[in-house]
């Protein structure tokens, strides 16, 4: 069986687009999501700047339905990605188009939060 990378480790390999995140944030993302790794989750971050994160979450998350960035900067609208499952939508997520454009790429997104809220059954 193959190991799974952490987030850190992710982060320190990574080579593709940058990604800025304080070292804090990585040991917090590891505790709070290390439990939802291998599951066909759908991931939304908001504030991506320049999509490094999302390439990171994509390959922590290898097995996601969905990892969808969110950022008000239209400089993001020039990022593209190689991974199928990454989305991203520029705007105001305060603005109901682009509310309305982050639920097309998920319906399903809402009833994901909740179920992210909850510790999966062991």
């Amino acid at each position: 069986m193959k190991k799974l990378l952490g987030i850190k480790d992710l982060y320190q390999a990574h080579s593709g687009k940058v990604s800025d995140k304080w070292t804090i944030y990585l040991n917090e993302y590891e505790d709070k999501l290390k439990q939802y790794q291998k599951l066909p989750i759908k991931f939304f971050e908001i504030g991506v700047l320049n999509g490094g994160s999302l390439e990171i979450f994509s390959k922590y998350f290898s097995d996601a339905e969905l990892i969808l960035g969110c950022d008000i900067d239209p400089k993001c609208k020039e990022l593209r990605f190689n991974q199928p499952n990454i989305k991203l939508v520029v705007g105001d997520v305060n603005n109901e188009a682009i509310k309305k454009e982050i639920i097309k790429y998920s319906i399903e997104f809402i009833n994901s939060l909740c179920f992210i809220r909850k510790k999966p059954s062991k």
